[in-house]
């Protein structure tokens, strides 16, 4: 994805919310209610992705010394 167009759907998906950019994440909440679907258009096709698809949540996951 283009730079550019990177930067505009991270404004839209972050309207507002606290997050820090860390390597290629973003974090921030994990409530999926509080984010918007982006909608993709491929050809003449509409495509819907939802915030469960695009969020990951982990929040304390202790795997040894890895959170």
């Amino acid at each position: 994805m283009p730079v550019d167009m990177y930067k505009s759907v991270m404004s839209y998906i972050l309207m507002g919310k606290t997050s820090v950019q860390l390597d290629q994440y973003v974090l921030s909440t994990c409530d999926a209610t509080q984010y918007p679907s982006l909608y993709l258009r491929l050809n003449q096709t509409w495509f819907e992705v939802k915030p469960s698809t695009y969020l990951i949540n982990a929040t304390y996951q202790n795997l040894g010394d890895d959170y």
